[in-house]
């Protein structure tokens, strides 16, 4: 089997791949049952780059998986408005 060590090995390269601006990474969380961090990761890079629309439709799709669905719609009405903010 694997040892402690490469198991946190394994766990800190997978962590790696969710550093924050990677295309995805809200995804991948999510993936690995982590919605609130794939959620706040998201909504950092939705603050960073607002006029992403990739970037507020993963945030949009994760509010909505959320249940969040209000804030899900303002995100998708943002897109359809062209409206970075």
């Amino acid at each position: 089997g694997r040892t402690p060590g490469r198991r946190a090995a394994g766990r800190a390269g997978r962590l790696a791949a969710y550093t924050p601006g990677m295309r995805g990474s809200g995804q991948g969380l999510l993936a690995d049952g982590r919605l609130a961090d794939a959620l706040a990761l998201q909504e950092a890079a939705v603050d960073r780059a607002p006029g992403d629309p990739g970037a507020r439709r993963l945030l949009a799709d994760l509010l909505a998986f959320a249940g969040r669905l209000d804030e899900a719609a303002a995100q998708l009405g943002a897109i359809a408005a062209g409206d970075p903010e």
